[in-house]
Parts: C-alpha cells; sequence; structure tokens
C-alpha cells in the first residue's frame, strides 16, 4: 500500500514544529508547584509502599513453605542424642 502524498509533508511539518522552540506564555503559581510536588511524592511513597508489600509477600511465601517441611516431622521421628 503506498501512502499518501501528503504523509511525507505533514510529517516533515510536524518534525519542524516539534524541533523550533516557541514561547510558552505560561504561568504557573505556587499553589501549582505544591500541588506537583505533593503528585510527586505520594507517587514516591506509594512506589515505595508497594514494593515492601510485594517483596514480603514473596518471604511470607517462601517461609511459610520451609516451615511446612519443619512442622511436617514428627518428634519420634528424630533420633535421640
Amino acid at each position: 500500500m503506498k501512502p499518501s502524498p501528503f504523509v511525507r509533508p505533514i510529517l516533515a511539518l510536524a518534525a519542524i514544529l516539534t524541533i523550533l522552540p516557541s514561547p510558552a506564555y505560561a504561568y504557573i503559581d505556587p499553589g501549582t508547584g505544591a500541588l506537583f510536588l505533593q503528585v510527586l511524592g505520594a507517587a514516591a511513597i506509594a512506589v515505595i509502599y508497594q514494593f515492601r508489600r510485594v517483596r514480603d509477600f514473596i518471604a511470607r511465601f517462601f517461609r511459610f513453605g520451609g516451615s511446612r517441611e519443619k512442622e511436617s516431622a514428627s518428634p519420634s521421628d528424630k533420633t535421640p542424642e
């Protein structure tokens, strides 16, 4: 399938507009900056919390599997010293 003849000029124009800087007549007030920092902080804490939950789950899973083998051995199976 051959691309339309308009695709190449549109892509070239999009690339040029992306590369060239333009002034952003915008203002970010302190409230917006504080909100942005709050969102970043909350996201960081959420990632750390989830990482710890997964780590603890995996540790409990393998600890549980190992403790089941120890519990299955009865005291009469052990040789006296």
